[in-house]
């Protein structure tokens, strides 16, 4: 079981990482962009309600069975839940920061850094708790699908062969170690934003 839990969770930690880098690029980008923004947008929405795990039978066709597919899938996932509301809370800030920081001279870049990332940083590490519970979601269904070693796989084939104690054992063990993972997230989320809920009781 352990063998699996830490193969499980390296892909988690893959596929949250590069997706979560991924869609904070792409949210920033497309926030601070207002004609990129308006020509992209549609696709993004149309490509956000596609579920995710329709998509594991086209990885595994170009890419193969292995480890890349479940990555990949996690990546997708945790992209699209970091990216729409990143684009969100970058469109969110206040003009009255922007028209402030410009009429000390700021530049875009300075913009960018002293104004718009801080007040948007708390809704992104929102984003980030809600993609770092979905990661363990995709990896267990995944590795239902395509998987020879990992918690999905071991409750898989343990339901199949009628071990339920060892099942029981699975979902248990994935329910307290997504839940581990969440709150590490949420308490860097908390340890980065301090200043905001400082603020906010001042």
């Amino acid at each position: 079981m352990e063998d699996n839990l830490r193969k499980s969770f390296a892909r988690v930690f893959e596929g949250f990482f590069l997706g979560s880098a991924a869609g904070l690029l792409f949210g920033i980008g497309l926030g601070s962009a207002r004609t990129v923004r308006a020509a992209l947008e549609p696709l993004v929405y149309a490509l956000w309600t596609i579920p995710k795990l329709a998509l594991l039978p086209l990885l595994l066709l170009f890419f193969g069975l292995g480890e890349l597919p479940v990555v990949l899938l996690i990546a997708i996932e945790c992209m699209f839940l970091v990216l729409i509301p990143t684009v969100t809370a970058i469109v969110a800030v206040p003009e009255a920061y922007r028209e402030a920081a410009a009429s000390f001279g700021a530049s875009p870049r300075q913009m960018l850094r002293y104004v718009t990332l801080p007040a948007a940083l708390p809704q992104m590490f929102v984003a980030l708790r809600l993609a770092a519970g979905a990661s363990v979601l995709v990896m267990v269904a995944a590795e239902y699908v395509d998987g020879k070693q990992g918690v999905g796989f071991f409750i898989f084939n343990s339901w199949q062969l009628f071990a339920t104690k060892q099942m029981y054992v699975g979902i248990v063990t994935v329910a307290v170690a997504g839940a581990i993972w969440t709150l590490i997230v949420t308490a860097v989320g908390r340890a980065v934003t301090r200043w905001e809920r400082a603020g906010r009781a001042a």
